[in-house]
């Protein structure tokens, strides 16, 4: 069995004190590559509580560098550090049966989930957008790709 899920925060709180955001109370759980982690440090700029999804090996983006004195490592990428700074995270291996249900359970208190997993996050839960959104019908599901869901590339499909 699975440790309980932890979530930690991100590399930096918001800085100042500008007060709460016009997005305050608004949950977001985000699974983002380098091309969508943006959209989520929008949110949590603007308030939204955003909880980053990381794989058991941390993101892609924490083995972008430039790196902290130039050393790099996982925990000292200053792209990372920058494009998920007011974030939380929690560490999920969506290969496993009890961190799929922690990842449903952070949905189930989620206003909004952020993916540019491709479809792959579906494919693991056995849900597909239509069914993710009847099982949780409050739930804002916003699919990140690089051109769109009938453009270019590898994503060339009609909307799941």
């Amino acid at each position: 069995m699975t440790q309980p899920t932890k979530i930690s925060t991100g590399p930096g709180a918001m800085m100042g004190n500008a007060g709460p955001g016009m997005l305050e109370g608004l949950r977001v759980i985000e699974i983002a590559d380098e091309r969508a982690e943006y959209t989520g440090l929008l949110l949590a700029g603007l308030g939204a509580e955003v909880i980053k999804i990381e794989p058991p090996e941390g993101s892609a983006t924490r083995r972008i560098g430039p790196f902290l004195e130039d050393k790099p490592g996982p925990d000292r990428s200053l792209y990372f550090w920058h494009y998920n700074r007011a974030k939380k995270s929690v560490t999920l291996a969506l290969d496993k049966a009890a961190d799929q249900q922690a990842l449903l359970g952070l949905l189930e208190g989620a206003d909004i989930f952020l993916d540019s997993s491709c479809g792959a996050v579906n494919t693991v839960l056995g849900l597909d957008r239509t069914a993710l959104n009847a099982r949780f019908p409050k739930l804002i599901t916003a699919r990140i790709t690089p051109f769109g869901m009938t453009g270019p590339g590898p994503i060339s499909r009609a909307p799941t």
